[in-house]
């Protein structure tokens, strides 16, 4: 490892370099939190009528995680019919079609 001036840098002592990570630890906790802090204060003075439009945004940072989560929720299923006979699993998807084709039909009838 080289040095300030290009000279090699000493050894750190037995435990300097674990102070040193803690202390690191330390400040980007305070910098998370300052940052933080400065958000909610820039959010207290944003008007009521665009506060849906800043929630919108805020939400579009974090859909990428509750997306991963509903990904992993709807792969779950996977193979769940798989122990189905295929005479069931065929009626069961000709009623689902049958479903689907009549339940979003436009004409109301009272």
């Amino acid at each position: 490892m080289i040095g300030r001036n290009g000279t090699p840098a000493r050894p750190m002592p037995d435990g300097q370099l674990e102070w040193m990570e803690r202390i690191c630890r330390i400040l980007s906790i305070f910098v998370w939190m300052t940052t933080r802090n400065k958000i909610l204060k820039e959010l207290k003075n944003v008007p009521a009528n665009r506060l849906d439009e800043a929630y919108s945004y805020i939400h579009s940072l974090t859909e990428k995680k509750e997306t991963a989560a509903l990904k992993d929720q709807i792969l779950s299923f996977a193979g769940a019919f798989n122990d189905m006979d295929e005479k069931d699993y065929e009626d069961f998807v000709a009623e689902t079609k049958n479903i689907r084709s009549t339940l979003f039909d436009r004409e109301v009838s009272l």
